[in-house]
């Protein structure tokens, strides 16, 4: 029976010798392994693993701690490898600390793979094509699949599969008499069970032969309603692929509108726009002006701003600038909105009131409304759900000076 070291991810198999490791670092030899599975997670213990974070690095008051097991594991996985055995590395984040500001130690740096860690990259995804076959495309194949790094393409090793952007998310590396290799993890035990027995196949490869070209000219009883019922399995994945495709991008067509919760800049006057389009209030940019909304008897100017903190009277007076610019070129402006999005990282029922008393002040004065997109949310959340209509948010944004609140119309709606 061959021997697998699983280091980071539990597992127990009857049919396997696996044994378990909390940390590389604290693991048995690798050498006295047939092929060792390592999340990079996991290379230093949790006592010192809780200084580092993402390529963090920091001043190690005992540098032994993180070099010492890596240059011992290191010289372990060359004796593996030249034994014929087998190296795979879950493709995770980079996690490196450094020493007096000229050596640096990473957790990939045990692989003997020359500047591997320099060539991963941050990416998180789950689609993924094989470009190569593997003893591990049966793992690769699983929906459970998931990478949370990637790597360039190069030479040095042989890409197995590529994400949808064409970078390296699973390769193989000869190396001696062994291989390693750098996989994508998975999140669900099954996924587990496929990645050992692809190692069972590797380590422990069958004797059988593969069957010549000529077989499939031969056929058995059962073996063509077989394919046949295969075929027809084939057909309605494709079909439900095409409907999750469909459903992935409704989902995320409804859920934009909660941009307009946490974004500013660009990206929500882009989802500001479109929960106004929704209501009822085609917009569209005009000159300098954030955001203009024209109905032929409802024209109104828009200011958007979004915002770490509170929003004050600067904002304001800009929204005021715009009004009075538009009306000396005799254009007619009956009402200004101030839309804003404030304390944008904090979630919108923590968040305090979104005007200064000097704004609420001065909106009343002028006549403007100023519309928190928590609001404005709600508004799109209500229509949805047919509690409201365009007609009655409109009105109801014209009627309202100083700060809108959407139940404070629903009330006055009510007979």
């Amino acid at each position: 029976m061959i021997r697998i070291l699983s280091v980071g991810a539990h597992f127990y198999s009857r049919q396997i010798d696996i044994e378990n490791a909390d940390s590389l670092a604290l693991s048995p030899s690798l050498f006295d392994f047939d092929a060792i599975v390592v999340h990079p997670s996991h290379t230093w213990p949790r006592s010192i693993q809780e200084n580092l974070t993402a390529w963090h690095v920091t001043q190690a008051p005992n540098i032994e701690d993180y070099s010492e097991p890596l240059i011992r594991k290191q010289e372990e996985a060359n004796h593996l490898l030249e034994n014929g055995g087998l190296i795979i590395s879950i493709l995770g984040t980079v996690e490196g600390v450094t020493y007096d500001s000229t050596t640096t130690f990473t957790s990939y740096d045990w692989i003997p793979v020359k500047d591997l860690s320099k060539r991963m990259k941050e990416g998180t995804g789950r689609r993924i094509k094989i470009v190569k076959a593997s003893p591990f495309d049966n793992y690769l194949e699983l929906s459970s699949i998931a990478f949370s790094a990637h790597l360039d393409k190069d030479a040095s090793y042989d890409a197995l599969a590529l994400n949808e952007a064409g970078y390296v998310v699973a390769a193989q590396v000869k190396s001696s008499k062994g291989s390693i290799f750098l996989l994508p993890g998975t999140v669900l035990d099954n996924g587990l069970q496929t990645l050992f027995d692809c190692i069972s196949q590797v380590v422990s490869p069958r004797l059988t032969r593969e069957p010549p070209l000529w077989t499939k000219d031969i056929q058995v009883p059962g073996e063509a309603i077989t394919v046949k019922g295969l075929k027809t399995i084939d057909e309605k994945v494709s079909s439900l692929r095409v409907d999750e495709e469909k459903l992935t991008r409704k989902l995320k067509e409804i859920t934009a509108l909660k941009k307009i919760l946490y974004e500013q800049g660009e990206p929500l006057e882009k989802a500001v726009r479109a929960a106004l389009s929704e209501l009822g209030l085609p917009a569209r940019k005009e000159g300098d002006i954030d955001l203009v909304t024209i109905e032929e008897k409802v024209p109104l100017i828009i200011e958007i701003t979004g915002s770490e903190g509170l929003i004050g009277i600067d904002k304001f007076r800009q929204l005021l600038n715009y009004v009075m610019t538009e009306q000396e070129q005799g254009k007619e402006i009956p009402k200004s909105v101030l839309i804003a999005n404030h304390q944008i990282s904090i979630p919108p029922e923590k968040r305090s009131n979104p005007f200064t008393d000097k704004a609420i002040e001065q909106a009343k004065v002028f006549h403007s409304c100023l519309l928190p997109t928590a609001e404005l949310f709600n508004a799109v959340v209500l229509l949805r759900e047919g509690k409201i209509d365009q007609k009655r948010f409109r009105d109801a944004l014209m009627k309202t000076d100083g700060v809108f609140a959407t139940n404070q119309f629903i009330q006055e709606a009510k007979p």
